[in-house]
């Protein structure tokens, strides 16, 4: 019997500054992304997790449903903190993360 590859996304709430965001993480990404307008509105408030912005040379990409079919120019650099525990009934930790997202517009979900 022939095993299909699907999607498997974990929604996790990770912290931008004092902003409470809910992120979709997908172990099988190509682009760890954000929502350009979430962005731009983020840095005209001076969120303190912002650390900067390039342009990068434009990238077309297709999200994990075919309707999701985007182009990005902008990259952006974030701290991104998130709590959890590493096992089941482990202890609560707390970690802070520099990472780079590509910027989309119009990629924001119901969630």
């Amino acid at each position: 019997m022939a095993r299909t590859r699907t999607a498997t996304l974990l929604r996790v709430i990770v912290h931008l500054g004092d902003l409470k965001v809910a992120a979709l993480v997908d172990t099988g990404s190509d682009y760890d992304a954000m929502d350009r307008d979430l962005s731009v509105v983020q840095y005209e408030a001076a969120n303190p997790s912002f650390r900067g912005r390039t342009r990068v040379v434009a990238q077309s990409v297709r999200g994990f449903a075919t309707h999701l079919k985007h182009t990005t120019d902008f990259e952006s650099e974030w701290e991104i903190s998130f709590s959890g525990t590493a096992t089941i009934g482990g202890a609560r930790e707390f970690r802070q993360v520099l990472t780079k997202l590509s910027e989309f517009s119009g990629v924001g979900f119901q969630l």
